[in-house]
């Protein structure tokens, strides 16, 4: 009996992995007088890193066949992984299809497509004019009609997150913290948008003042394309910014280590010099190790910036 057990255990285990390992297609249309290239992104440690690229035809048909790194989110538009803007996640674990009709700034589902992808569909469809809002700069919205928006909003994330009955158990458990990361962060973006007016503190509606950023400081933000700009937003909102924090007293207010190495990565990229990158490297390349495969890389003078770039893109490594 035993033996049988472990028999029919790995018979799953090797199913699963083969089953991982199976291709995925995506099949779109467009309108090629406006999108002229559309690129498939992976999430990489809260941004997003383009792995393919596909130029639509005469028709506006575009087309990718990848195998997915891992089971989770990816990205396809025709955006870029800077500000994001005219990108949209989808869900691939392999051996599935995505089939999709793609504009600038919306998409929609067509044909046959995965129980995952429907499930994020027709969350995408209700929070739209409420992610546009909270993510978009400018436009017509102030908080005096958004934050009432965000506490009726709010009260419908409940029913929302029971509705993934896909089948798989690993998509239908994530589900509810996507709904749950995707509002916290429309509603806070929303806040270091350029405005036509901004709320007082006393102006903050309840959600804001409840705010807990410690509950999405947790290694599930990386998961998600915009995890390393909302960690910077979270910061923000958890301390006194008029105090002006120090660098330290910033990443003290972070929790887990590789969340703290992602922040102190956004900073080096902002070094205006060659001597303040080097200095910050070596103030904090303990934190850093958890991000980096090796700290000992030597930079020369020589063409400074490009080698940052290339410093900090090679010694990122997917989190685990």
């Amino acid at each position: 009996m035993i033996r049988k057990t472990i028999l029919l255990l790995t018979t799953l285990l090797c199913s699963v992995v083969a089953f991982s390992q199976q291709p995925s297609n995506i099949t779109g249309t467009t309108d090629p007088t406006k999108v002229k290239r559309v690129g498939l992104f992976k999430v990489l440690n809260g941004r997003l890193k383009e792995i393919a690229t596909s130029i639509p035809d005469a028709s506006g048909r575009f087309a990718f066949r990848f195998t997915p790194e891992y089971e989770g989110l990816y990205s396809v538009g025709s955006g870029n992984a800077q500000n994001q803007q005219g990108l949209f996640r989808f869900y691939f674990k392999g051996n599935e299809s995505l089939n999709l009709k793609l504009s600038q700034n919306d998409y929609e589902l067509t044909g046959k497509n995965s129980p995952e992808n429907e499930t994020l569909y027709a969350w995408d469809k209700q929070s739209k004019t409420f992610r546009d809002k909270g993510t978009t700069p400018g436009g017509m919205s102030t908080y005096v009609d958004f934050f009432p928006e965000v506490e009726q909003f709010k009260a419908k994330l409940d029913a929302i997150k029971k509705s993934a009955k896909t089948g798989n158990v690993i998509f239908d458990k994530f589900f509810p913290e996507l709904v749950d990361y995707d509002f916290a962060y429309y509603a806070i973006s929303y806040l270091y948008m350029p405005r036509s007016a901004h709320p007082s503190k006393e102006e903050m509606s309840d959600f804001y003042t409840q705010f807990n950023a410690d509950r999405f400081l947790t290694t599930e933000l990386l998961k998600f394309p915009y995890g390393d700009r909302f960690l910077s937003n979270m910061i923000y909102r958890k301390l006194d910014l008029s105090s002006k924090p120090t660098l330290e007293q910033q990443i003290a207010a972070i929790g887990p280590d590789v969340l703290k190495g992602q922040y102190v990565l956004q900073r080096l990229e902002g070094a205006r010099s060659y001597g303040d990158f080097q200095e910050m490297n070596e103030q904090y390349k303990n934190i850093l190790h958890y991000l980096s495969k090796s700290n000992d890389q030597k930079l020369s003078r020589h063409d400074w910036s490009k080698q940052k770039q290339v410093y900090l893109h090679f010694n990122l490594i997917t989190l685990i």
